[in-house]
């Protein structure tokens, strides 16, 4: 077996990233994009959704089961592009208290879920991973196109996060298990 790290190439232990949201690495560009198109449409004007992703997102989070379109469990949900985008139209954020609150199985999100398409662009697959691409497009009811097409390049990840987005990562975590007096650990 060959190391792919060393002689100037660093080990993957070496290129740590962090998520933005408690959701598989692929879910975090289409909720990223699915934020984008809720500040443009409210979710209750939504007749139908229309999703373009690369091919190893579409393959591994949309298309591997029907379970990813109807989750039973947190451990499907949190690896589903499709519910991913709907929990985040719907609700403004993905948290690990979407999770806790079993949003995969209530009516609102199963109702919008059964009105989406994902599919598969080819000139997306074509530019991975070192271009990553998600259009979102929302059909109103009325007819009218509201779009949302985000891109996520491999410099972006390979650049990290700053201090002041960790701390909001730890704070927005954190909200919930400490209290205001003491939002963290004091290290001497």
């Amino acid at each position: 077996m060959e190391l792919k790290g060393g002689k100037g190439n660093l080990f993957a232990v070496e290129r740590p990233n962090m998520k933005s949201y408690p959701v598989r690495d692929s879910c975090q560009l289409v909720i990223m994009t699915a934020l984008e198109l809720r500040k443009k449409i409210s979710p209750d004007q939504i007749q139908a959704l229309r999703v373009k992703i690369y091919g190893s997102a579409y393959r591994t989070a949309v298309a591997l089961s029907p379970n990813l379109w109807a989750p039973k469990t947190r451990e499907t949900a949190d690896h589903s592009i499709p519910f991913s985008i709907v929990v985040a139209i719907l609700d403004g954020d993905v948290t690990p208290e979407t999770f806790r609150k079993k949003r995969y199985l209530d009516p609102d999100v199963l109702n919008l879920l059964g009105r989406m398409k994902c599919e598969e662009d080819p000139e997306f697959s074509k530019q991975t991973p070192a271009i990553r691409n998600c259009y979102i497009e929302a059909t109103t009811h009325s007819g009218e196109k509201v779009v949302a097409h985000s891109v996520f390049k491999q410099e972006e990840l390979e650049k990290g996060w700053t201090d002041e987005q960790v701390e909001g990562k730890y704070m927005k975590l954190a909200q919930t298990i400490l209290t205001p007096n003491r939002p963290g650990i004091v290290w001497t």
